[in-house]
């Protein structure tokens, strides 16, 4: 689990930069729905509504006395998803950090999707209690998304493939919503690619 004093540092840092954020991906997973793996908790991710990660940003977290770690990260390529994401790489206390800003992802067979798609997901997050801490969480249908687009059928020992189906079937998800969002979000013909992985993968 991650190391709770770092993760309070961190969440304090971000509090002091006044930027919405929610956690993500991981640690994301196991808030909505209690599912415990160890790849799943190896490190902890949080984006933030910005467009990129600036300098500014960089030097804020640079300037940590007890961070062992701060870089930024290229775009990186995934189970053949080119993923372009704004990234800074922080390690504190021991624990690894990705502070994440706006991503592209390029797929085969869905094309180009930007995540997050609304600025709106950070205001309609889920505060979970998690420790000594409330925790704005991304709601399970848009974390099930993400991994529906660019993590599916993982190939690098992680449990992203375990992760869609345990969203799909936890008490916080809702197959309405889900389909509301497609509709909301998509023209028909990648909404109908979408359903068809969904129905696939759950």
């Amino acid at each position: 689990m991650p190391k709770i004093r770092a993760l309070k540092r961190i969440i304090d840092e971000i509090k002091k930069i006044g930027v919405p954020y929610y956690i993500h991906c991981g640690l994301g997973v196991f808030l909505q729905t209690g599912f415990h793996d160890a790849s799943n908790l190896d490190d902890v991710d949080i984006r933030l509504q910005a467009t990129t990660i600036d300098e500014d940003l960089y030097n804020h977290f640079n300037k940590l006395s007890d961070s062992s770690l701060v870089k930024l990260r290229g775009p990186i390529q995934l189970h053949g998803n080119y993923m372009c994401s704004n990234c800074l790489t922080v390690e504190l206390q021991g624990v690894h950090f990705d502070i994440i800003g706006e991503m592209i992802t390029n797929s085969p067979d869905l094309g180009i999707i930007e995540y997050p798609l609304k600025k709106s997901w950070f205001e309609q997050v889920d505060h979970i209690k998690y420790s000594n801490m409330v925790l704005p969480v991304l709601k399970a249908e848009p974390l099930l998304l993400y991994y529906l687009v660019s993590r599916r059928n993982s190939d690098t020992g992680k449990t992203d493939f375990t992760n869609i189906k345990v969203l799909a079937s936890t008490k916080n998800f809702s197959e309405e919503r889900f389909v509301k969002m497609l509709n909301d979000y998509f023209e028909p013909a990648k909404r109908d690619k979408l359903l068809e992985l969904y129905h696939q993968y759950k």
